[in-house]
């Protein structure tokens, strides 16, 4: 069974730009305080939120839509797993290149 490579790649690509957010927050290298990193993670899950329930919305007030709908990219719990794996391998990767863990 061959593992899915887009799933992976994409977790890896998130992964530095996460650290690069959080490791600025926390040494306090950005004018960024924790309340605005909350912030921008709560709209984050709130803009999610919202798209979610426009689908359901639309998947139960139009046939049209429920049509489409049913085609998109619906990530099952695999996938999920391995955007994880591939954030947490990209991330431990380049947090121990950057602090000289890494030769």
């Amino acid at each position: 069974m061959s593992i899915p490579q887009k799933p992976f790649l994409i977790g890896a690509l998130m992964a530095p730009m996460m650290l690069w957010m959080l490791h600025g927050v926390l040494t306090d290298n950005t004018g960024m305080t924790i309340w605005a990193a909350l912030l921008f993670l709560a709209a984050h899950v709130a803009v999610g939120l919202v798209a979610l329930l426009v689908a359901i919305l639309a998947t139960r007030l139009s046939p049209t839509w429920r049509d489409r709908l049913s085609r998109l990219h619906k990530p099952s719990l695999p996938h999920v797993a391995q955007m994880f794996a591939g954030m947490a391998i990209a991330g431990f990767m380049t947090h121990l290149w950057l602090h000289g863990g890494l030769i």
